[in-house]
């Protein structure tokens, strides 16, 4: 026994303290990631239904009203939505999953149990934003309880004014508040990218798919979560309570936190990761051809019926009767319709030109 003591104190000695304080990453994560260190927030819409699977509740099917979004960093920290009408939609497209926010009023948030103060962060979002009708549109922030997220915690959004491209990245935080650019060149929307964003203690740097754009000045300071939102900004400039703001419009596929600023080589690794784990979602988001994820679009002048097998004509019945769900032809030939009111109408062509033009009630 006291030769084993020795041994066993070298080798917690050995382990490094992340080690010793990190929860493990639950067991439906990506076992990909190559980063593990300081994870505070891990959001994967590809490993969701691995996650309600491994919690015995249904899988989620394409076009879900997405109520709950699990944390997979091990530290429990999950997202919710009780409103069904603010719950962003669960889609698939190659190969990948992403949760689309309407940016009128879908978000997903968090409360936490425990406040975390990190002094610096790293920050992933792999996300496709589709329009901007401006008032900072967020991707994601986090905030102190009842303080606005640029004050007292940690923002990303699209910026104040509105946009017809992706031209504006504005990211704020505790010691660095106030709007401004970080994106050197625009981008068109509705393509994926990745946007990675290292807090360090005096300063804030964004880099775009892998390459270096702009940086801002920083006071140190904590960035405070007790809340946290996903598809929206919290905040209130008018002296009410901070609340949900800025809603989002467009995909966000994964989003990673870090409670330490990552170095360039590791920041390099959650990069390629992303980048390879994503490659077949950022092609099949920029092929029209792709009809899953294509919106709708009216047709010009559309019949009144609409038969999407072929062989048949469809010609309007000069008749206006109401709450019909079913038309019958009887043995003799005769026309019925039947109501749901219960009145039935035998329906007569007096002209001859083959459309009916009477109804007169049976019973």
């Amino acid at each position: 026994m006291n030769h084993s003591t020795p041994l066993l104190l070298g080798l917690l000695a050995a382990l490094p303290l992340s080690a010793l304080r990190l929860p493990a990453a639950t067991p439906w994560a990506d076992a990909a990631l190559p980063v593990g260190d300081g994870l505070e927030l891990w959001f994967d819409a590809t490993r969701e239904n691995a996650a309600r699977t491994d919690r015995a509740l249904a899988p989620l099917a394409n076009g879900t009203p997405l109520d709950y979004w699990h944390d997979a960093s091990g530290r429990g920290r999950h997202l919710h939505q009780r409103v069904r009408e603010a719950r962003p939609q669960w889609r698939t497209l190659g190969g990948g999953a992403f949760a689309r926010f309407d940016g009128k009023d879908d978000f997903l948030a968090g409360i936490a149990t425990e406040r975390a103060p990190w002094p610096v962060a790293t920050v992933f979002v792999f996300a496709a934003p589709s329009t901007n009708p401006g008032v900072f549109r967020g991707f994601l922030s986090w905030n102190a309880a009842g303080k606005n997220d640029y004050q007292s915690g940690f923002n990303i959004d699209l910026g104040g004014a509105a946009s017809t491209n992706w031209s504006f990245i504005n990211v704020e935080g505790g010691g660095a508040s106030g709007e401004k650019n970080l994106l050197r060149q625009p981008v068109a929307f509705g393509g994926f990218h990745t946007l990675a964003v290292t807090v360090e203690s005096n300063v804030i740097r964004l880099h775009f798919d892998g390459a270096a754009q702009d940086q801002r000045s920083r006071k140190a300071g904590a960035l405070l979560l007790d809340e946290w939102s996903l598809g929206a900004r919290h905040h209130e400039n008018n002296g009410g309570a901070p609340g949900a703001a800025g809603f989002f419009t467009g995909d966000i596929a994964e989003v990673l936190v870090f409670g330490r600023a990552l170095p360039d080589g590791e920041r390099r690794q959650v990069e390629d990761y992303l980048a390879k784990k994503y490659a077949r979602l950022i092609r099949a988001a920029g092929d029209p051809s792709m009809p899953a994820e294509r919106p709708f679009v009216a047709v010009t002048n559309p019949p009144p019926v609409q038969m999407l097998v072929p062989g048949f004509t469809v010609r309007e019945l000069p008749l206006a009767l109401n709450n019909l769900n079913n038309l019958v032809y009887a043995p003799d030939g005769r026309l019925f319709a039947l109501g749901y009111d219960g009145n039935v109408f035998q329906l007569k062509d007096t002209e001859g030109d083959g459309l009916e033009d009477t109804a007169t009630p049976v019973f």
